[in-house]
């Protein structure tokens, strides 16, 4: 108890003076055991449970090694080893395996968030820099209208975007082996968009505010939310009914579950849970493009 206390081990089993006896007796029994039976051919367990996954994991783990154990007692007694497990046969699953991964559920709002605030990072000053350094006046004055200065910092700044998507794909596929049952293709093309659309709101940002370090508090405020709300972390399902509502209207939440149905259930662009995520990530980046060519033009106004 203790070592649980002090943080030195997850948890801790107890095994009764007569554990071995009592499951024997109980197993033999079966409904006539009788109460102290029952008591002494358990375990005991008490587990940190302050980290969910590993609890989770452990607990899990225990009680197969557990069914395992007691299938092999009862094979060796020449038993029906069915009699020790669940009456529920988990057959194969429809989608992922029996041993889940947490990363591959993680993997596709990881990725999509790392791609949309770099990008969101690369423009969110990009326009704040040039109204400091007189680069902006200049251009009204010369005639350039807000919407070819938006599309030449998209140009520019897309080039760069594209090789940040492609080392954040090449890590996650390549090097930490995350799944991809879907076409490679539409992953890539949704990823790029969601790039694209993380740099049309660092536009928004850089065109709404004044200083830069207005600009790093706003693109710094909006990242705990998008990542808390988006259903990278924490399934959108779990989430109170109002809160699904607020998910379901952020850049990243209908693109994550696109990526994941494409990396994790090899679906197609077919699929409504897929192009949702392309649809609603255009209409993202129609509305800050929007946006940031209205403040431009009031503010040149």
């Amino acid at each position: 108890m203790d070592a649980v206390k002090k943080g030195d081990v997850w948890g801790i089993l107890y095994f009764t003076e007569n554990f071995t006896d009592a499951l024997v007796a109980r197993m033999a029994l079966g409904k006539d055991s009788d109460d102290e039976t029952l008591d002494q051919s358990e375990i005991r367990v008490w587990l940190d449970m302050s980290n969910q996954q590993i609890g989770l994991m452990l607990a899990r783990d225990l009680q197969y090694s557990y069914r395992d154990f007691a299938k092999d007692l009862l094979s060796s007694c020449d038993q029906n080893s069915k009699l020790a497990d669940v009456p529920i046969q988990f057959k194969e699953p429809i989608y992922g395996d029996n041993d889940p991964s947490f990363t591959d559920f993680v993997a596709p709002g990881v990725i999509l968030t790392i791609v949309f605030f770099l990008a969101v990072a690369l423009t969110s000053s990009a326009l704040i820099i040039e109204r400091m350094e007189g680069l902006l006046d200049r251009s009204w004055v010369a005639g350039v209208s807000p919407g070819e200065i938006l599309f030449s910092h998209v140009v520019t700044q897309f080039v760069v975007m594209c090789g940040q998507t492609a080392l954040v794909l090449i890590f996650m596929i390549l090097v930490f082996n995350v799944e991809c049952k879907g076409e490679i293709g539409w992953v890539i093309i949704l990823t790029i968009l969601q790039g694209l659309c993380g740099m049309c709101f660092g536009f928004v940002i850089s065109a709404i505010c004044e200083l830069e370090r207005n600009a790093i508090q706003l693109a710094l405020g909006s990242f705990y939310p998008t990542l808390l709300l988006s259903g990278v972390i924490w399934p959108v399902e779990g989430m109170p009914t109002f809160l699904r509502y607020v998910s379901q209207g952020l850049p990243l939440t209908l693109a994550t579950t696109a990526l994941r149905s494409m990396l994790t259930r090899g679906w197609s662009i077919s699929e409504p849970n897929v192009y949702n995520g392309f649809l609603a990530t255009i209409i993202w980046i129609v509305v800050f493009l929007t946006i940031s060519l209205l403040v431009l033009k009031f503010k040149r106004g």
